[in-house]
Parts: structure tokens; sequence; C-alpha cells
């Protein structure tokens, strides 16, 4: 589980990339580029970069990869003793069971 100091962390630096896309999206929206919206998106990338740093040391699981078929979205993760994310997914009720 996250630590509270952590959660803390990562909120802030989710709320630093949200304030940097909000800054993209009304350059874009106003059509008013410049060579900040460079920045702006590097400012993003720096801040889900440290999000995905604080919530691994924490231990929430990894992602490794994910890639797609004509039907089905897949997600490779790091190996977890506890089951599979599936299951995981139908414990909490988020997805139906079959």
């Amino acid at each position: 589980a996250i630590t509270n100091e952590s959660r803390d962390k990562l909120k802030a630096r989710l709320s630093k990339a949200i304030g940097h896309l909000n800054a993209v999206y009304k350059m874009v929206d106003e059509q008013k580029y410049c060579i900040d919206i460079l920045n702006q998106l590097k400012a993003v990338q720096s801040a889900l970069d440290k999000s995905a740093e604080i919530m691994q040391e924490e231990n929430v699981i990894k992602f490794v990869d994910s890639f797609r078929t004509d039907n089905h979205l897949y997600i490779a993760t790091e190996f977890c003793n506890g089951g599979d994310l599936e299951h995981y997914l139908q414990t909490k009720k988020i997805i139906p069971e079959d």
C-alpha cells in the first residue's frame, strides 16, 4: 500500500502534470503555438515519469508492456504471487465474472 507521504508526493506530481497539460490544451485550442508548447510537453512527461517512480517505490505493480489485437488489449506486468489482474479486478467487482 502507498504511504500518506508518497500519496501526497504523487498527487503533487500529477497536479503538476495536469497544469502543464492544461497549458498545452489551451495553446492548441486557441491556436497559439510557440516553442513553450515543447517545454510544457517535456514537463508533463517529466511529472508522469516521476509519478511512475513514486508508485514503483511503493510496490505498486510495474507495467512492462501492452499490445492489441483486433478484439483485445493485453497488459503485461511484473509477476504477482497473488493472482492475475483479471482475478483482482473481478474480486473488487470492477469487471464482471465470466
